[in-house]
């Protein structure tokens, strides 16, 4: 399914159907084009709508179009999702809308009863915008480290350094532990455009990471508001003393990627 041709239709029709009035594809003012800003009750939502269970960049992508306009409430519209993903909603005051495939042909009759109305559920039980924190991801994702301090990372890094982009400063961290950013990585691993970097990693390579992750969170969440200069090189100095410590420690070169045999 297309999420442009097929699915965005349809949370037009849900946007609608709930009485929200709305505008498609926003260019939004500082960068970035929303998938919808919806409007009900003088509120506005920040709509992103996505194929798939969702990760923490659609979260990220979300509330960075929400600090562009002021007073706005990030919704994200999916045709799945997992409990990892409402979990991260919930903690990000994110509301999370699914609407199944199977929906795709008389959604609207069973609408009021399927879907919860966020806008209700933020004015009946207004949760406070609390800090994700290591405990609460694990709580979670279980032994997912690689996942999970991911998460840590880039959440705490949007709500430190908003302007930073995430990719950009994971490869920070890939270029020091593993000698090239996500692309070279990906060539390496023959892995393709779409690939996920992390799948290739060796169970130390990934503790490794996720140790550098969760030592930026958690330096970033003792910080007030860091410019992106202050951010990068408190990252790579974490990431650069954690490769040297590891070469030291099992007198290996670097870390490397596994090769696949």
């Amino acid at each position: 399914m297309s999420e442009v041709r097929d699915f965005h239709p349809l949370v037009a029709d849900w946007l609608t159907a709930n009485g929200y009035t709305h505008q498609h594809h926003v260019k939004m003012p500082i960068g970035g084009i929303a998938d919808f800003v919806a409007t009900k009750n003088g509120q506005t939502f920040i709509v992103e709508c996505k194929i798939g269970v969702p990760n923490y960049r659609a979260i990220v992508q979300t509330l960075d179009y929400c600090s562009q306009i002021d007073g706005s409430l990030p919704m994200i519209v999916c045709d799945e999702t997992s409990d990892v993903f409402a979990r991260l909603c919930e903690i990000k005051c994110v509301s999370l809308i699914v609407i199944p495939p199977n929906l795709k042909h008389g959604y609207k009759s069973i609408a009021s009863s399927y879907f919860h109305d966020p806008l209700v559920e933020l004015a009946l039980a207004p949760k406070p915008i609390i800090p994700l924190t290591r405990d609460m991801i694990e709580d979670v994702l279980g032994e997912k480290i690689g996942v999970s301090t991911e998460a840590y990372f880039i959440i705490e890094l949007h709500d430190k350094c908003p302007n930073l982009d995430p990719a950009y400063a994971i490869d920070v961290i890939y270029r020091n532990l593993f000698g090239g950013d996500a692309k070279q990585l990906r060539e390496r691993a023959g892995i393709g455009t779409k690939g996920e970097v992390r799948d290739t990693l060796t169970t130390p390579d990934l503790h490794l990471l996720g140790y550098v992750e969760s030592r930026c969170a958690e330096a970033f969440g003792e910080r007030g508001y860091i410019s992106e200069d202050d951010a990068l090189r408190l990252i790579s100095e974490i990431s650069a003393f954690a490769a040297q410590t590891k070469m030291m420690s099992d007198k290996a070169a670097r870390p490397r990627l596994t090769d696949g045999k």
